[in-house]
């Protein structure tokens, strides 16, 4: 007895867990009092019948053991309703073939129809609203197809004999109205459905707009709801903090490892933030490798500096990812709300400015917002646009260095050297506007007007009459990792007309080091094509 209470007791608090179980557990006790009471009421209502007296007595007990069985062994809340249902079912086709034709007193017929029969939709309306339980719905209405050929089947020859009208017409009554009720209940729960379909829709909708969808963030609308948001609500005397944090050197992991290898280190470091930031504090992804943290309630400066450090050092621990332990890091710019900015968007364009300064510092370290530095972050913005302009209108020149041979005095071959000059600046240093174009994506179209133009250079040499004269192009790392570079190269020698052989490609030794496995499939390529490959800065440390 001990066990089995134990057991009730177990099953109870595991069924607080589900509303459903709950309600079935509390309703079958009531039904099984209403048919004890009604088994009880019966003859002194003047309604006794031996199908009722009997079915009552079943039913109950059925009832019982669904409820141990809900208690003890944890049977299914839908599978209970189930068995409600389809033994309610066989009670009523039981007593409307006992009330057609073994009905003892035919004048409580009519009566019996009105009481009994018009309970259908409400078990159509059960099997519907119970989770889960959709075919509930086939099975009523199979039923219900049951019940209605058992009635024709007595109204026909009824009806043809010219007797019992009254229990003809009752059944009649009975089923156009259940059909009405069935058909009305079936439109208004499809209507219920597709209105929870069109919620769910517009929740999943709302929750991708405002979610990143790889580490689950807040997204970048999110972060600028919820910005302005504190940025309104701050306290007095308070200050908060806009971190803008931003993974050192990410496109070479993605680009090296595998756009797979980059979501999940992603993912890791977006955990980690979660692990540095304090109570209160936001995360948010708001691009590739660019995440945001809100800091609130911070009493000073040094604190912004404190937690931005503490990111810092949370992340310099190496991330394994597939197999591999990446040393990552990353640059943390800071503004300060009310000091550097009253609104969301100026906190986010110099926290986003502060963080460039680390990047120009080495990378790997935090820095506050600092005003005098907006000039040069606004000439940087200005120089990019203005290198894209001078690809686009090939404003760039190729210089040509030569290189002699001592015993015979004759160049044998000629490097080409980019060199970019502006009426505005004057002449831009090639460290400046090569790494301008490989932050910002144009490497790829500078290398191509160099070597398609060097190409050109030399076989223009050759129709003047000077000898055959191989050129050198420097090569970086991001193009050796372009699909389209071995076609390149083969496009411009095909164009220009210049042998194979008088192309060497220019690389460093540091990008064939870091780069090996990628780059390895593409000088293959090049040395079939009969292109030379050398390497510069030999022994320079590696």
């Amino acid at each position: 007895m001990t066990s089995f209470l134990s057991g009730v007791a177990a099953t109870l608090r595991r069924s607080s867990r589900d509303g459903w179980r709950i309600s079935i557990l509390c309703a079958i006790p009531v039904a099984i009092c209403a048919y004890l009471v009604a088994l009880w009421l019966e003859r002194p209502s003047g309604q006794y019948s031996v199908f009722d007296h009997a079915s009552y007595v079943i039913i109950a007990c059925i009832f019982v053991g669904l409820e141990v069985l809900l208690l003890t062994r944890r049977w299914s809340t839908t599978g209970t309703v189930m068995a409600v249902i389809v033994m309610v079912y066989c009670q009523f086709v039981g007593k409307l073939i006992y009330l057609l034709y073994f009905n003892p007193q035919p004048s409580l017929t009519q009566a019996e129809f009105t009481e009994t029969f018009f309970w259908i939709p409400a078990l159509f309306v059960l099997s519907a609203f119970v989770p889960g339980l959709k075919r509930g719905r086939v099975v009523v209405v199979l039923f219900f197809a049951l019940f209605s050929a058992i009635s024709v089947g007595y109204i026909i020859p009824n009806w043809r004999a010219g007797r019992n009208f009254g229990i003809i017409y009752a059944l009649i009554e009975m089923i156009l109205a259940n059909v009405t009720l069935l058909t009305l209940t079936h439109n208004f729960l499809g209507f219920k459905e597709r209105l929870a379909k069109t919620s769910a829709r517009a929740e999943t909708m709302e929750r991708l707009a405002y979610q990143d969808g790889l580490t689950d963030l807040p997204n970048r609308l999110a972060l600028e709801q919820d910005l302005a948001r504190l940025v309104r609500e701050r306290p007095q005397n308070t200050k908060m903090a806009v971190a803008f944090v931003d993974i050192d050197d990410f496109k070479l992991i993605n680009d090296t490892r595998g756009h797979a290898t980059g979501d999940e280190l992603l993912s890791g470091f977006a955990a980690r933030l979660g692990r540095a930031k304090r109570e209160g504090d936001l995360v948010f992804r708001i691009s590739g490798d660019e995440f945001v943290v809100l800091f609130t309630n911070l009493s000073s400066d040094m604190n912004a500096l404190v937690v931005g450090e503490r990111i810092c050092t949370v992340l310099a621990e190496p991330f394994e990812v597939d197999g591999y332990l990446l040393d990552i890091s990353a640059s943390v710019g800071v503004a300060l709300c009310p000091d550097d900015g009253a609104t969301a968007a100026t906190l986010l364009k110099h926290a986003d400015a502060a963080m460039y300064t680390v990047k120009h510092s080495g990378k790997n370290g935090v820095a506050l917002y600092d005003a005098s530095r907006d000039a040069f972050v606004e000439d940087r913005a200005l120089l990019v646009s203005e290198l894209q302009q001078a690809i686009r209108e090939e404003q760039l020149e190729l210089y040509y260095q030569p290189i002699i041979n001592l015993e015979t005095s004759r160049p044998v071959k000629v490097e080409a050297l980019l060199r970019w000059h502006t009426p505005t600046r004057g002449h831009i240093p090639p460290v400046t506007f090569i790494a301008l174009a490989e932050d910002h994506g144009l490497i790829s179209h500078l290398g191509a007007y160099a070597l398609k133009t060097a190409c050109f250079q030399v076989e223009n040499w050759a129709q003047q009459g000077l000898e055959a004269i191989v050129v050198s192009v420097n090569v970086s790392a991001q193009q050796l990792q372009d699909p389209n570079f071995v076609p390149l190269v083969k496009s411009c020698l095909q164009s220009s007309g210049i042998a194979p052989e008088r192309l060497e490609l220019e690389l460093t030794e540091s990008t064939v080091i870091h780069t090996l496995e990628q780059v390895t499939v593409t000088l293959q390529a090049l040395r079939r094509l009969g292109v030379s490959v050398a390497l510069d800065d030999f022994g320079t440390g590696y």
